[in-house]
């Protein structure tokens, strides 16, 4: 398989970045939920509540 050259630089900086956040997922969520209202400000609204689910999010989820 060849490489790309360009997938290859998207790889290490997504590296990166979770070597930024320590690998954690929630750190590595609140990053992108950052990122995406520093430069997407127009959808703050809608982003907004993803930054901060209610914490039995989980029981919502699964039927009853």
């Amino acid at each position: 398989m060849k490489k790309d050259p360009v997938l290859e630089r998207i790889r290490i900086a997504r590296c990166e970045i979770s070597a930024q956040c320590e690998h954690n997922p929630q750190q590595l969520m609140r990053y992108y939920l950052q990122r995406q209202r520093e430069l997407y400000p127009q959808f703050a609204e809608v982003v907004a509540p993803l930054a901060n689910p209610p914490r039995d999010s989980r029981d919502q989820l699964r039927p009853a």
